[in-house]
């Protein structure tokens, strides 16, 4: 498996996972953690900076390209709002915008932490 089909791989677990944890009824488990808005925001956060990351590698590799930022940054927005959407009519969910954002928020720090990984990989790859 070459490294960009890993990362590609990995992408696709993590947006799954993702999904699985946006529909299923999680609200003991985020209670028996902690105060569910904390909980569920850097959940929401952390799940995203982590999928930003995962995906703009996944599609451009270690090089910061303008493109791969914006589509990563795009369809990460894209899985926020279908897993909101989803969550609408599912009883023991609620479909929140404040999620939403949080997610937003989320795929843009994992998309400047890689911006700023790649760039010193970079640096530190050319000699002298």
């Amino acid at each position: 498996m070459t490294g960009s089909l890993r990362w590609r791989v990995a992408a696709a677990i993590w947006a799954a996972l993702i999904v699985v944890s946006g529909v299923a009824p999680l609200g003991s488990v985020v209670e028996a953690i902690g105060p569910p808005d904390p909980v569920t925001t850097t959940g929401h956060f952390g799940a995203y900076a982590v999928f930003g990351f995962i995906l703009v590698v996944a599609l451009g590799g270690w090089r910061v390209s303008a493109r791969a930022l914006a589509v990563a940054f795009a369809l990460a927005v894209a899985l926020g709002a279908v897993v909101e959407l989803i969550q609408g009519p599912i009883p023991y969910r609620d479909a929140s915008l404040v999620d939403l954002a949080v997610d937003v928020a989320g795929a843009a720090v994992g998309l400047a932490v890689f911006s700023a990984v790649a760039r010193r990989r970079r640096s530190r790859s050319r000699p002298g």
